[in-house]
């Protein structure tokens, strides 16, 4: 895809700059979750069975703004898009 962030993307040679960009973006659990969901907005999640995200624990990755939700039985949640849901 010509990664303008990760010169190396299309290379047969592994990347260890791209991978450990990439797995500081994930948060400490992600490793026990089952099941890692993804949306653009709260309300998806609600249409689909999860949630609400505001009574889900919010779980942060070290290196990434965006919050992650996690239920407390194996799966987290992540908003992809940049919006935020309220806490308060």
């Amino acid at each position: 895809m010509g990664s303008s962030l990760h010169a190396g993307a299309a290379s047969d040679d592994l990347d260890l700059g791209a991978f450990l960009y990439a797995t500081h973006r994930l948060p400490d659990g992600v490793g026990r979750a089952r099941l890692v969901v993804m949306g653009q907005e709260a309300a998806g999640f609600a249409r689909y069975g999860f949630g609400p995200l505001e009574d889900w624990h919010i779980v942060e990755a070290a290196a990434r703004r965006r919050r992650w939700y996690d239920d407390g039985t194996g799966t987290l949640a992540v908003l992809i898009a940049s919006t935020r849901i309220s806490t308060t």
